[in-house]
Order: C-alpha cells, then sequence, then structure tokens
C-alpha cells in the first residue's frame, strides 16, 4: 500500500453486497510493506556516547575560543589538541582509570584554523552539525575528538 487510501472501500448504508473478499485480502494479504525510515528502530550507542559527544565537541570549541582570545587579532593558525588529550590521560591515569582511547600516540590532532575570524555562532553550529551527524551514524566513542578535529579542518578549507 502506497497511501492511506489504497485500496479505498466505499461501504454505504444501503449497500447490499459488500466486498468482503477484498476487504479481507487487503487487510490480511498482500505483501510485507518496507519499513519507514521513521519507524525502524536506531541504533543504540554504547552507554554514555551522547555524554561524552557533547563534552568533547564541547571541549575542543572551548580550546578554540581560548586560542582565538589568547591571539586577538591573529586569523588563522595551528592548534595542538594533542597536548591537551595527553594532559587528560595523565590526569585520569593518576586517580587510576582511563578515559577509552583518549590520547593514543599517532597525531593527527592538529586543528589548522581558517584566515578568518571565528566566533562562538560559527563554532557551535559546527559542533551540533557534527553532533547530528554523529546521531545518525554512530562511531566509537573512543575517536570524537580526533573525528570532531577532522570534521573542523574539513569545514575550515572550505572556508
Amino acid at each position: 500500500m502506497v497511501r492511506w487510501d489504497s485500496p479505498l472501500f466505499t461501504v454505504g448504508w444501503e449497500d447490499e453486497e459488500v466486498d468482503y473478499e477484498g476487504i479481507k485480502e487487503a487487510l490480511m494479504g498482500g505483501g510485507v510493506v518496507r519499513p519507514n525510515a521513521a519507524t525502524l528502530p536506531t541504533k543504540h550507542a554504547e552507554e554514555g556516547y551522547l555524554y561524552k559527544l557533547d563534552r568533547e565537541t564541547q571541549a575542543v570549541v572551548t580550546k578554540i575560543l581560548e586560542w582565538v582570545k589568547d591571539h586577538e587579532g591573529e586569523e588563522g593558525g595551528v592548534i595542538d589538541m594533542e597536548e591537551e588529550a595527553q594532559r587528560k590521560v595523565r590526569l585520569a591515569g593518576k586517580k587510576g582509570r582511563r578515559d577509552d582511547d583518549e590520547g593514543e600516540e599517532g597525531g593527527g590532532l592538529e586543528l589548522a584554523l581558517p584566515q578568518v575570524k571565528l566566533g562562538v555562532p560559527v563554532l557551535q553550529r559546527l559542533r551540533r552539525q557534527y553532533i547530528q551527524l554523529q546521531r545518525l551514524e554512530t562511531g566509537g566513542a573512543g575517536r570524537v575528538r580526533e573525528g570532531f578535529i577532522g570534521f573542523l579542518n574539513a569545514a575550515f578549507e572550505e572556508m
């Protein structure tokens, strides 16, 4: 069935002849209808994924805003996000626990800022876009920071 009114059976008060077989076939028979995307079950990410996604992306945005504030008048530049991740791992190690895969060696955590002035609205818009993409297709919780930095680098190249 493509539409809610297909097939449409009209039964009036005075009708003596009703197509019961047609109604039964329309209700009980026929092929299986492919489920709509809105009714499909969502993929549930690991516990705390959305919290970590929100926390990590906000930390990156905060770091960018701090850098912009400290380097007022400069446009462009490169922020080393690796040192922040390493610091968090060292602090977590002192407490006796580690956060997933944060701060793994291997680099790739450099954020190249564009040659335009960055403000809170631009960064929040990009952050919301990334979070929305990650809600649709979840990745690993250990790669949130790396993924967001890659997303920002790609977005900044287009500016």
